[in-house]
């Protein structure tokens, strides 16, 4: 069986135990203006997985579409969400049994939903999988790329679906139209090169290549690629690693108390200079994010919500930050009773704009550390008139595995 970095590499940040639960809590998305947010909500009586869409300009939360949880291996038990380069189709992906499922809705109710089906890469069932649902597929115009063994490239208007070169093993980030890539090398999996891909050949140019000590890593890069960020631990202890031309720039620890701490998913602000970390743990047990100054090291801690009965104070939730970079979204989707959808104001807000937040039923603003967060609390369970399956409200499939080209 050939090795699978990318799933090594999933399983190692964060436990395969808590990898189902991490998928489920997975980087909310905003809408290409910025005016709407989508992201995963599972709830147990009944048993579904749902996608919820709440539009920040008229405060309303609705359900996307919902697919029971079973034991059907064709059926979305882990679900990710992601917007279309024209804000017309949220795209729902989930893992078949012999594919990834990429289902395109148009929020307008206008015109069939489309399914396409991407091929299964390596030997690994859950390759694709994992490496698209902790770093999820960058949307750049009509393509979707896909992270795995090697790039998958999907035309959202064709079906046509091309691989790129290389077996090593793919993660993919991008600012806007700016994709980034980071191979990671097998045998030796702490080495990881940083570079440039090209979204119309699928060329790749290496930026950085560098070694980690780190366990576990998660990364992020600038929106010029110059400086990656990477979070993991030594030793037990949490710490971000800063790198600028393959050399270690910064070794940042991370101790919140005496407790254990766990390092999830990393942005970078616009400014290259700040960095926001989803972090689970500390003496006070709750979840939330670091907020970090690679200038100067100070931290400025954002708790959000104390942990529950799922245990999610072990988990290190995903972020998702505006196309503006003055928003933060945080979803924790895990428990329909107490699930919400966070949302960080990095900017300061009139106070108008917080008056009319407030007047909205299911939302609440509150301050953490300076910060403005509003919290929009989930139904239980997540119910709409338009909530449909993700299988029976696909019209139209389309298989990238008859076409593919390399």
């Amino acid at each position: 069986m050939k090795p699978n970095p990318i799933h090594d590499l999933a399983c190692a940040t964060i436990g395969a135990g808590a990898l189902l639960a991490y998928i489920l809590a997975c980087a909310p998305a905003f809408s290409p203006d910025g005016s709407k947010v989508v992201f995963t909500s599972i709830s147990e009586q009944p048993n579904a997985v749902s996608i919820m869409l709440y539009d920040l300009r008229s405060h309303r939360l609705q359900t996307v579409l919902t697919q029971p949880s079973g034991n059907d291996k064709d059926l979305a038990g882990m679900m990710l969400a992601r917007w279309s380069s024209d804000g017309k189709r949220i795209l729902a992906i989930w893992q078949g049994e012999k594919q990834l499922n990429v289902l395109a809705v148009p929020i307008e109710g206008e015109g069939p939903s489309q399914l396409y089906k991407l091929p299964k890469q390596g030997s690994e069932s859950d390759g694709p999988l994992t490496a698209c649902m902790l770093y999820p597929p960058p949307v750049i115009g009509e393509h979707l790329f896909v992270s795995g063994l090697q790039v998958c490239r999907l035309n959202l208007q064709t079906g046509e679906t091309i691989l790129g070169t290389g077996t090593n093993g793919f993660l993919l980030k991008n600012w806007g139209t700016n994709l980034f890539y980071a191979s990671v090398g097998f045998p030796a999996q702490n080495v990881l090169e940083i570079g440039r891909l090209a979204p119309d050949t699928l060329a790749l140019t290496p930026i950085q290549k560098f070694a980690t000590t780190l366990q576990g890593a998660m990364l992020d890069v600038t929106a010029d690629g110059a400086r990656c960020a990477i979070s993991g631990e030594t030793n037990g202890v949490p710490h971000i690693q800063i790198y600028r031309g393959g050399a270690l720039l910064k070794d940042i620890p991370v101790t919140l108390g005496t407790n254990v701490v766990t390092l999830g998913c990393l942005r970078w602000a616009a400014d290259g200079e700040t960095l926001f970390a989803a972090y689970a743990g500390g003496n006070s047990n709750t979840c939330g994010v670091l907020e970090i100054s690679t200038q100067d090291n100070t931290q400025r801690v954002l708790p959000l919500w104390h942990s529950s009965k799922h245990g999610d104070a072990t988990i290190p939730y995903a972020l998702g930050l505006s196309p503006d970079a003055e928003t933060l979204a945080v979803s924790r989707g895990l428990d329909a009773q107490d699930g919400a959808l966070f949302l960080i104001h990095l900017k300061g807000r009139s106070w108008l704009s917080r008056w009319w937040n407030g007047m909205k039923p299911g939302a609440q603003s509150f301050f953490v550390e300076g910060r403005e967060v509003t919290k929009v609390s989930l139904p239980n369970p997540p119910q709409s008139a338009k909530a449909t399956s993700a299988r029976t409200n696909a019209t139209s499939v389309k298989s990238g595995g008859e076409g593919v080209r390399k």
